[in-house]
């Protein structure tokens, strides 16, 4: 599908507080972030200002872990000589509070295997509109089991908590047999 996976940590500051968390997510293959890989880390940062910047550089491994800590030792002790517990003061102005898990808003990549026979695909899309989950794409693809189908969803930005709803509801229909693969979408 053009996408790779990637542990990703996700900051956004939205109008109603800041959406926070750290998950795998489907990143298309063209993105910056889909390059980074063994040892390396990257920071993505899309602002008003700069649009888009990365900051690339090893993160992990032996002599990068050997810098942090020493960097943190030489901290400690600068922070001991002058008697402060932090040379740098807080530089908060404002308090946004951090959104609850399920009122944070993503697109979702679903993979299920469901009995194949007619009116299947509809109750799964009546369950998705009864939640307010609009996909954006959805293929079905022929298993090698009898009379089983399987189906990959690709959604449109929804909430999380909506979404946790409808995939409840869907797991508990006996059509479904399984739900392989259900993991977030980096993007718009």
């Amino acid at each position: 599908m053009g996408r790779d996976i990637k542990l990703l940590g996700v900051a956004r500051n939205t109008e109603d507080g800041i959406e926070a968390y750290v998950c795998p997510m489907l990143i298309p293959s063209s993105h910056p972030l889909a390059t980074v890989n063994d040892s390396y880390n990257a920071v993505f940062v899309h602002g008003d200002a700069v649009e888009d910047a990365m900051f690339f550089g090893r993160g992990a491994g032996e002599l990068p872990t050997a810098s942090a800590v020493v960097g943190d030792i030489f901290d400690i002790v600068r922070n001991i000589l002058i008697g402060c517990c932090g040379r740098i003061g807080c530089t908060c102005y404002k308090e946004i509070p951090v959104k609850k898990m399920e009122n944070t808003h993503n697109r979702y990549f679903l993979r299920l295997k469901v009995e194949d026979r007619c009116g299947v695909l509809a109750e799964m899309t009546a369950i998705f509109a009864k939640y307010q989950v609009s996909v954006a794409q959805i293929i079905q693809k022929d298993t090698k089991v009898e009379g089983c189908a399987e189906i990959v969803v690709i959604t449109e930005k929804v909430r999380e908590g909506d979404f946790r709803t409808a995939i409840e509801e869907i797991r508990n229909r006996d059509s479904v047999r399984k739900i392989s693969t259900i993991i977030r979408v980096y993007g718009k």
